[in-house]
């Protein structure tokens, strides 16, 4: 069971774009307390699929636009799973997939949590690498990208 009634202008067009595009996207800008980061909406409840969560990049524009380009593909059918990897995402680099752990939620996925209340829905962290292809939990992987995205899962 999913939200039906929207409090705000905010809600309503989060169930706006679930019933029409399947998923919405939230991001939100880095600030003292932490990265960047945007999430989806909607993919668990249309698609079947987990929600997905972007840490770190340099805008939360920029993280909803590789969200939406990921719901298209859940739209035709791909499934990313807990570790997975997909060269479809970022040109010329893969990106590793990782459950977010329910502990993290109440930080990182607000708006999902009142769309599905009191629901539980699954979240992946889609993780990003360096310029050399190397993923945070990797030795080599640059600092700059270890520290801009903090991997939920562990390793």
């Amino acid at each position: 069971m999913v939200q039906a009634e929207a409090a705000d202008e905010d809600e309503q067009l989060v169930l706006d774009d679930v019933a029409k595009h399947g998923w919405h996207v939230v991001g939100i800008e880095d600030n003292p307390e932490g990265p960047a980061f945007a999430y989806s909406v909607g993919l668990f409840h249309t698609f079947g699929h987990p929600e997905i969560l972007l840490l770190g990049l340099n805008s939360a524009e920029l993280m909803g636009r590789i969200i939406n380009g990921i719901g298209h593909l859940i739209r035709q059918g791909r499934v990313f799973a807990d570790r997975s990897e997909s060269d479809e995402i970022l040109e010329g680099h893969a990106c590793a997939f990782r459950e977010v752990p329910h502990d993290a939620y109440l930080e990182y996925f607000g708006y999902a949590m009142w769309f599905y209340r009191p629901e539980k829905f699954p979240a992946l962290q889609c993780v990003w690498p360096d310029r050399h292809g190397f993923f945070p939990w990797q030795p080599e992987c640059h600092e700059y990208v270890r520290a801009s995205q903090p991997i939920l899962a562990g390793t």
